[in-house]
C-alpha cells in the first residue's frame, strides 16, 4: 500500500509545503504506525533545512487525516519518552 504525507510547515517565517512517500505492507496501516512514519520524515524534512526554527501547521495522511497535533505533542517530549516511543 502506498501512502504520502503532505507537510506544511512554516520554516523561520517562510511556509513550505513537502511530502513524504511510503510503501507500507496493509497490515501495517494503523495510526501509530502512520505516526512513526510522519515523525521520522519530519526528521529528514528538519535535516534537510538545517535544524531551522519549524512549525508544524498541517500533516495530512492520503489527503485525509491530519497528524498535525499528534505530531506536535510527539515533538514536545523529553528525549527520554520520545526514544521509549520511537522503540
Amino acid at each position: 500500500m502506498r501512502i504520502k504525507f503532505d507537510y506544511h510547515l512554516e520554516i523561520e517565517g517562510t511556509r513550505n509545503l513537502t511530502f513524504g512517500i511510503f510503501d507500507v505492507p496493509p497490515y501495517k496501516v494503523n495510526d501509530e504506525y502512520l505516526l512513526r512514519l510522519a515523525y521520522t520524515r519530519f526528521q529528514e524534512i528538519k535535516r534537510q533545512f538545517g535544524y531551522r526554527d519549524t512549525i508544524i501547521e498541517k500533516v495530512i495522511y492520503n489527503g485525509e487525516k491530519d497528524f498535525a497535533e499528534e505530531l506536535r505533542r510527539i515533538e514536545s517530549l523529553p528525549i527520554d519518552e520520545l526514544m521509549d516511543y520511537l522503540q
